[in-house]
């Protein structure tokens, strides 16, 4: 087991620059990161299994699994039959990588994927993917989602300094993440230990 986390990479090389050091989770301390990755590749046809799950197969592993790690105030999520919902605002980059895991809980609840083009579109969700295309329109999104609980998540340079909650990076072929814990704090959400031990912490800049 050991040996196979120490090996684990994504399919494909991407070109976009990373500034966040590579999450030391894609090693021990990540073991039930890196698995429930892997549902991505168990979840499809055997023609599959033999290749290496590509990069926004392991980003929606990461998003669709980072619920279990978040706690979110009271009235957020009500009780169980309140489905977790995770929206995705822009140019989709993930096609039907979320698809293997929509028929798994998550947080002991249904997972929904929204997509939406406009912020005025998409219906409330718990978790926020801002999308790359979307990156003149940041402030404004961010103001817009100001103290409400909704957990932001980006894959760009820079958004975490922004104030994106979470920051999936990439360095060489690895996924790692950046987290603004200020974000987190402001917006009455709680990050498990865990989850932060596995990230580069960030900072806004100071005015």
């Amino acid at each position: 087991m050991t040996e196979l986390l120490q090996k684990w990479r994504i399919g494909g090389r991407s070109t976009r620059p990373s500034t966040g050091r590579f999450a030391p989770g894609i090693a021990m301390g990540a073991v039930w990161v890196v698995l429930l990755a892997l549902w991505a590749t168990a979840l499809m046809p055997v023609p599959a299994l033999a290749q290496r799950p590509s990069e926004y197969q392991v980003k929606a592993a990461f998003i669709y699994n980072f619920p279990n790690f978040v706690d979110w105030p009271e009235g957020a999520l009500p009780d169980t039959t309140t489905a977790l919902t995770i929206g995705i605002l822009g140019k989709d980059p993930f096609g039907d990588a979320f698809a293997p895991f929509l028929s798994r809980a998550v947080k002991g609840r249904k997972g929904i994927i929204r997509r939406s083009t406009r912020l005025q579109e998409l219906p409330f969700c718990h978790i926020l993917f801002i999308c790359e295309s979307e990156k003149k329109y940041l402030p404004q999104i961010l103001e817009h989602f100001r103290g409400r609980p909704v957990l932001t998540v980006g894959e760009t340079e820079g958004f975490a300094q922004t104030g994106v909650m979470i920051n999936l990076v990439l360095k060489g072929n690895k996924v790692g993440f950046e987290v603004n814990v200020d974000a987190v704090e402001q917006a009455r959400l709680k990050l498990s230990a865990k989850l932060l031990d596995l990230a580069t912490i960030v900072k806004e800049p100071q005015e």
